[in-house]
């Protein structure tokens, strides 16, 4: 199962100890779908489980676990850096359509007759 960045980002903003509702409600996801992207998410990188009186299941996430899985999965090294380069690329596209712009109203302006 592809791991969810949502589940994910809802995991480091309440600080890696996690229940199925904290994340759902954080994460904005279904109760399913959070629990899945639990045990995904902590088969994947050795996360413990604490287990309350209650009989509430509580999962304890690596503060590094990110590292851990860029470290398992090359294709997550290979997205967040695309994602990086394609940042700066598509900066260098919005500054260079604006410099073209900017040229060709000035072209117009010294072609035209005054």
């Amino acid at each position: 199962m592809p791991l969810d960045t949502a589940v994910m980002t809802a995991v480091e903003s309440l600080d890696y100890r996690v229940t199925v509702g904290d994340v759902a409600a954080k994460a904005g996801l279904n109760l399913e779908v959070a629990q899945q992207g639990l045990i995904a998410l902590a088969a994947d990188t050795q996360a413990h489980l604490q287990v309350s009186e209650a009989g509430e299941i509580a999962y304890e996430f690596p503060n590094n676990f990110r590292t851990i899985l860029r470290n398992r999965y090359w294709r997550l090294r290979f997205q967040e850096t695309w994602q990086k380069i394609w940042r700066v690329l598509f900066y260098l596209i919005r500054i260079s359509f604006g410099i073209l712009l900017i040229l060709s109203i000035v072209l117009i302006v010294a072609r035209s007759p005054c």
